[in-house]
C-alpha cells in the first residue's frame, strides 16, 4: 500500500495546531492569566475581543450557540480557530478543559478568582439578621 499523500497546506495547518496547543498547554500549566477555558470564560473573552487562538472540541458545537457563534465571529475578528473532531487524540485533551480553550491576547479585564471567595452581592447594604436567645430572630440596623 502506498503512503498517503498529504497536501502541503494540511501539513502546515497540523503543524500550527500542534504548536498552538503546546503553547496553550504550557500557559495553562503555569496558570497564566492569558488562557481561558470553558464556555463562560470563552464567551467573556470573546465579548472583550481577546481571543488570539481558540480550540473547540466538535462535541460542544452540537449544543449550538453561543460557542458555535464564537467560532465564526472570533475568526472574523482575526483569531485563529481550531475545531478538533472527536476522532482525533487532541479532542480528549480539549475535553479536559470543558471542550473549549483559548490563548488570549491579554488577560481578561474582570475575572473571578478561584482562590478566594467572591465578594457578597450588596455587602453592607442589607440589614444583619441575628438570632435572639430563646429562638426567633431580630434585625439589627
Amino acid at each position: 500500500m502506498a503512503p498517503q499523500q498529504v497536501a502541503p497546506g494540511h501539513q502546515q495547518d497540523a503543524a500550527k495546531l500542534s504548536e498552538d496547543w503546546r503553547r496553550f498547554a504550557d500557559l495553562a500549566f503555569r496558570r497564566d492569566p492569558q488562557v481561558a477555558f470553558g464556555a463562560e470564560e470563552i464567551e467573556e473573552a470573546h465579548e472583550q475581543m481577546q481571543i488570539e487562538v481558540l480550540f473547540i472540541g466538535s462535541g460542544v458545537l452540537h449544543h449550538g450557540p453561543p460557542l458555535s457563534d464564537v467560532v465564526s465571529e472570533a475568526t472574523k475578528e482575526g483569531g485563529r480557530c481550531h475545531v478538533i473532531m472527536t476522532d482525533k487524540p487532541l479532542h480528549a485533551e480539549v475535553a479536559r478543559f470543558a471542550g473549549a480553550a483559548a490563548i488570549l491576547k491579554k488577560p481578561l479585564a474582570c475575572v473571578r478568582s478561584h482562590d478566594k471567595p467572591a465578594p457578597l452581592r450588596n455587602a453592607g447594604k442589607l440589614p444583619v439578621v441575628q438570632s435572639k436567645p430563646g429562638g426567633g430572630s431580630f434585625t439589627k440596623s
